[in-house]
């Protein structure tokens, strides 16, 4: 039996994404190192590595002689990272139906029912873990290491929100059932399909977020013609 020790700088990561996640932490809250240390019974230097790795993640924000934020993200950093997915996504699908194996293909279908299930029984962090090993699959499949590279580099910004998001009633359901769709075009060879099922999956995840965080009145709203023009309307 192997087992696996983690540091303390990632269990470290593990607490403050979790109260991030949770709301213990909102958007725009400067963070204390000396405090979180102190809550969590650790020394200061495993709590900035997990700082700096959650930076990475795109959760927090570190600014030198400033401190350490919750990531604040406006609607038009919102509406541009998904007009990018937009054309992103179905592009990954396309690859990796047309580069990847059959069994590789079949794990990616595979997917839909893990989240058909997460969704029903309302696990929330199986559910996003579950979304992002898809996508890693499909990554995968694709064998391209600088479509892997971009689209980590804007997703990561967008990762509080998509928690946010499928917190909403009824959300994980509707999105679960859009997966088992483009599962189904997977499983059925149309590569067609599949990718126009999964740019229609990408807006309609662009609109949810972008009315989520307008409600909360975060940022001011991106204009009506910005919006037409990223597609996101």
């Amino acid at each position: 039996m192997v087992v696996q020790y983690r540091s303390a700088a990632e269990l470290a990561a593990e607490e403050i994404r979790h109260r991030i996640h949770a709301g213990q932490l909102e958007a725009g809250a400067k963070i204390s190192i000396n405090e979180l240390a102190a809550d969590m019974r650790l020394s200061s230097t495993p709590v900035r590595e997990a700082l700096k790795a959650l930076e990475r993640e795109g959760l927090v924000a570190i600014a030198p002689r400033s401190g350490v934020y919750v990531r604040r993200i406006s609607v038009d950093e919102v509406a541009e990272i998904y007009a990018i997915k937009e054309s992103l996504e179905p592009l990954i699908v396309r690859w990796a139906m047309l580069r990847g194996t059959a069994d590789q293909m079949a794990a990616v279908a595979g997917y839909a029912d893990d989240l058909a299930a997460y969704a029903r029984d309302g696990r929330l962090d199986d559910y996003v873990s579950a979304v992002e090993k898809r996508h890693q699959a499909l990554l995968t499949a694709a064998g391209s290491e600088v479509l892997s590279t971009i689209f980590h580099g804007i997703d990561g910004r967008i990762r509080l929100l998509r928690y946010r998001n499928l917190t909403q009633e009824g959300r994980m359901r509707e999105f679960s059932l859009r997966h088992r769709a483009i599962a189904q075009a997977i499983s059925d060879g149309d590569v067609e399909q599949a990718a126009a099922l999964t740019a229609s999956n990408v807006r309609s995840a662009a609109r949810s977020l972008l009315q989520l965080i307008s409600e909360d009145g975060a940022t001011s709203a991106a204009s009506a013609s910005q919006r037409q023009a990223w597609s996101l309307a």
